[in-house]
């Protein structure tokens, strides 16, 4: 008996990667030998309830990092919220921050990680005093608007749009157009 798990049970493993439906592994399972052993070895998590059931993710979330991307739709359907929906609209968000650089940069950083979508930074250009006042940010910073500052921190692996403006705009035209 244990060497019959041994052999089998690496078989249904590879195939529990979240990469395959139960359909799809049930058919793959059909295929091979010892076919019904494997599959009720597949079938037992299931029915004891040891497997997540996860929707599928949609194609505008497929660039986004996979661990990251399941981490929030966990976190998301456990507020008893369309994880995919609620991450789809962040995406699509636009967010002003405004203030002081050493309060926006770890606020952006923040949002990103959530992945939001568009973020545009009304400030200064980095100071000593926000220099001091930030574990954000270094000597190479000062000077530099925080969008700089925040593009530099950000992964590359998710492009969020991160917007500088240096000057408060002065209609509400301008403000929409950011």
């Amino acid at each position: 008996r244990g060497e019959f798990v041994r052999q089998l049970l690496p078989r249904v493993l590879v195939l529990l990667d979240g990469s395959f439906t139960s359909t799809d592994i049930a058919n793959q399972l059909a295929t091979q030998q010892q076919a019904a052993e494997l599959f009720s070895i597949f079938t037992m998590p299931q029915q004891k309830e040891l497997l997540e059931q996860l929707e599928p993710c949609p194609a505008a979330l497929q660039h986004l990092p996979a661990a990251k991307r399941q981490a929030l739709s966990r976190f998301f359907a456990n507020q008893n919220q369309s994880a995919w929906q609620t991450l789809t609209q962040l995406q699509q968000s636009r967010v002003l921050l405004c203030g002081q650089p050493e309060l926006l940069i770890p606020l952006a950083l923040g949002l990103h990680s959530l992945m939001l979508g568009h973020i545009a930074v009304l400030a200064s250009a980095v100071t000593e005093t926000d220099l001091a006042h930030s574990r954000y940010l270094t000597e190479a910073d000062v000077g530099s608007h925080p969008a700089v500052v925040i593009r530099r921190q950000l992964s590359p692996a998710h492009q969020t749009d991160i917007l500088a403006i240096e000057q408060q705009p002065d209609s509400v035209l301008s403000w929409r157009q950011l």
